[in-house]
């Protein structure tokens, strides 16, 4: 059994009723990529070694953050314009 595939109107308003997930989740991931510093910075300089697992987790936060689903200007404009009645532009990417 084959799901149907949502139409475009449906598309746009789970966008809109999402919105103000993603942007929150944009923000997590924002606040996650600044919270290793404070780590790094009470390690000094053995947490900068590449065989340091501080350093491996710092990494794999820059990554995960830098996915699509996490870009916070896509997620902020796109909340800003439903809530000034626009709608979602980027719908989910």
């Amino acid at each position: 059994m084959s799901a149907n595939p949502m139409s475009h109107e449906e598309l746009v308003e789970a966008a809109e009723e999402l919105a103000p997930l993603f942007r929150a989740k944009a923000r997590e991931a924002e606040l996650a990529r600044r919270a290793p510093d404070d780590v790094i910075e009470a390690v000094k300089a053995s947490g900068s070694r590449l065989d340091s697992p501080i350093q491996r987790a710092l990494r794999d936060i820059q990554t995960a953050s830098n996915h699509v689903f996490f870009d916070r200007e896509s997620r902020y404009a796109d909340y800003g314009r439903i809530l000034t009645g626009q709608g979602a532009q980027s719908l989910l990417a």
